[in-house]
């Protein structure tokens, strides 16, 4: 794998620290960057909403801090540095717990605000 150069250029996985100063993850510096270029706050960018929508009946939140306002045709949902908005018919909070949310109805419209 290695065989080609000296051993003092050789990268190896189980290098000994202080070598060489950590970096930053490759995700990380990304994600920064395209949030700066959407014009969006970088920690929201970081941890962005885990949403799944099955059809337009039913919908799965993650990764949530809580319900900012509720009704049967727009829910908001607080996700810390940013705010979904839910708009459809018959909105329902089926079920809820710490970070997690399963609404069904008919789902519309999703905005990340």
């Amino acid at each position: 794998m290695h065989r080609n150069k000296p051993p003092n250029q050789r990268r190896d996985a189980c290098a000994k620290p202080g070598g060489r100063k950590p970096t930053t993850p490759p995700q990380t510096h990304l994600a920064g960057e395209t949030a700066a270029l959407l014009d969006l706050p970088a920690e929201g960018w970081r941890e962005p909403p885990k949403v799944s929508l099955t059809g337009d009946r039913e919908l799965y939140l993650g990764k949530l801090q809580g319900i900012l306002a509720y009704g049967k045709e727009e829910i908001h949902v607080n996700g810390g540095p940013w705010v979904l908005r839910i708009l459809g018919q018959d909105l329902e909070i089926k079920a809820m717990r710490a970070g997690e949310m399963r609404i069904t109805g008919w789902v519309d419209r999703l905005e990340l605000l």
